[in-house]
């Protein structure tokens, strides 16, 4: 009985000292084009956005007054951010070869226009986009979604 206790407690010990989940380190995607004030946030610091920068899981994009920024996903998702907004990747992973995924946005502020890649055409439900409101499961390739304060 206490050999059981004492191996349990090393599995869970050693699953402890184990990296994040792979999708947390996955790129995906790429920031296509900044136009004005377009920052990144990553792992806490924030610099100025560049077209072929990378984003991972838990990057934020932030666009300012009269700014646009483009994002291309592994998936071939392409989403186009307004001005004002804020963008957070909260999920993201994919597999090319089979063409399934995960991935979760949050719309913070400001407007995204989203064309779904293979994730959304092989798995809609498979994406979601956040608002503070509440989630957009996804039916279609091609929309807009708008969130703001009075949410």
């Amino acid at each position: 009985m206490r050999r059981r206790r004492f191996l349990r407690a090393l599995i869970a010990a050693a699953f402890g000292l184990m990296s994040p989940p792979v999708w947390s380190q996955e790129v995906a995607g790429v920031i296509e084009s900044a136009s004005g004030w377009v920052r990144v946030t990553h792992r806490g610091q924030s610099r100025p956005a560049e077209a072929g920068m990378q984003l991972i899981s838990g990057d934020r994009v932030v666009t300012g007054p009269g700014s646009y920024a483009g994002i291309k996903l592994r998936d071939e998702t392409v989403l186009t951010m307004g001005p004002d907004g804020l963008l957070r990747i909260n999920r993201f992973w994919f597999n090319p070869d089979t063409n399934v995924g995960k991935m979760i946005l949050t719309v913070i502020t400001g407007t995204i226009r989203v064309v779904t890649g293979l994730i959304g055409r092989h798995t809609p439900t498979a994406v979601e986009i956040r608002t503070m409101a509440g989630t957009i499961g996804i039916r279609g390739t091609e929309f807009i979604v708008e969130a703001g304060e009075t949410n």
